[in-house]
């Protein structure tokens, strides 16, 4: 039977910005939150006694401060394979409940996560204290990179909360449109579903779905190399002095245009219009959103144990998110491309470079 491998797509979407760091700067590492979610878990462990049952409703136990619960992921499934003796259509049937299955299972995980996540917001809402940087380099609103460092370095939450708050905000928006269709078509919506990839949430898609857009993306991201799109060959220099380019101010539109279908920000059928539309002003703010997730997404994950403590699936998802080439590849060249992306974070330095420019241009 062919099992589903949890995967991601998740690459380029915009960033839901961090709200505060952590009161007391003394931590050395900001106390988690706990989940011990799994696949289709709809209930957070209870106590028995009734006055803390509120309380503990809101808890859970995240060991992993990297990796997000798999309960973010899609589930796996097992389509029984066709009888001998069996229709067709009674095939598709029995196959479209074993997907029935596959997207309930889905479905109470994005409400567990939204539990988790709530609780999460109550506590960045109840630290008063400023906002996270968008940027750990220091370079927005006049802040300096030490104030920006530690800003990160006192954040309350984990990189794997950062992600259930990311990544729960990305499906829940999605939740009634899903709702929607799977009203309308009941079993039948996996023989349609790959239409309608982009309004689903990430944990109710197949791996057809996830395999296809990763292929569709990187096949765009190729041709945008290329210049087959609009004739503007992307270069991580500036057009006046000719150095690297480390903020968004500095992109021309080619560059933007090329970082946001490297990313997946804006929609294919942008691309006939041989690089006119998008317009530079929704480019901009687009990109500068991604950017800032990156950035923050490095800072967090550097500081909060380093690739080596990813799994397999999140460096995939995390090599997708920056615009890196995922398949055909094996996880060991995966973790060592990541590795060349995180220097730039270490470095204090933009990954606009990285963004216009293949892993095999990366320096050391």
């Amino acid at each position: 039977m062919p099992i589903a491998r949890p995967s991601s797509i998740y690459a380029g979407k915009t960033p839901w910005l961090l709200h505060c760091a952590h009161r007391q700067s003394g931590a050395a590492h900001p106390p988690t939150v706990h989940s011990s979610i799994r696949y289709a878990s709809t209930s957070i462990p209870r106590h028995n006694n009734t006055n803390e049952s509120k309380t503990s409703t809101q808890k859970a136990e995240l060991k992993d401060r990297v990796n997000p619960p798999i309960s973010t992921l899609p589930a796996p499934i097992s389509v029984p394979p066709r009888r001998q003796d069996q229709s067709y259509v009674s095939f598709l049937w029995t196959t479209g409940r074993a997907y029935v299955g596959f997207y309930k299972a889905g479905i109470k995980n994005i409400f567990a996560i939204r539990r988790v996540a709530a609780t999460l917001r109550h506590r960045l809402n109840s630290t008063q204290t400023p906002q996270l940087p968008p940027s750990p380099n220091g370079n927005h609103k006049g802040l300096e990179a030490s104030s920006a460092f530690d800003s990160y370095n006192r954040y309350v939450l984990s990189r794997a909360e950062f992600q259930i708050l990311r990544r729960s905000r990305h499906d829940m928006i999605r939740v009634p449109i899903f709702g929607i269709l799977f009203i309308i078509l009941g079993e039948w919506l996996p023989l349609v579903a790959i239409v309608f990839t982009p309004v689903l949430p990430y944990t109710c898609r197949i791996p057809r779905q996830i395999e296809g857009e990763r292929r569709v993306l990187e096949r765009r991201r190729k041709r945008s190399f290329r210049g087959e799109i609009d004739e503007n060959i992307p270069t991580p220099l500036t057009g006046a002095d000719k150095r690297l380019v480390r903020t968004v101010d500095e992109l021309s539109k080619g560059q933007l245009m090329h970082i946001s279908r490297s990313l997946g920000l804006h929609i294919r059928l942008w691309d006939l219009s041989k690089g006119f539309l998008p317009p530079v002003a929704m480019l901009k703010p687009m990109v500068g959103r991604a950017l800032a997730y990156l950035q923050q997404d490095d800072a967090l994950l550097l500081r909060d144990g380093g690739i080596h403590k990813l799994t397999d699936e999140e460096v995939r998802i995390a090599c997708e998110g920056r615009g890196i080439d995922i398949l055909g590849r094996n996880i060991v060249d995966l973790r060592q491309i990541l590795r060349l992306w995180l220097k730039s974070q270490e470095a204090q330095t933009s990954p606009l470079p990285k963004l216009l420019s293949r892993p095999s241009n990366w320096k050391e």
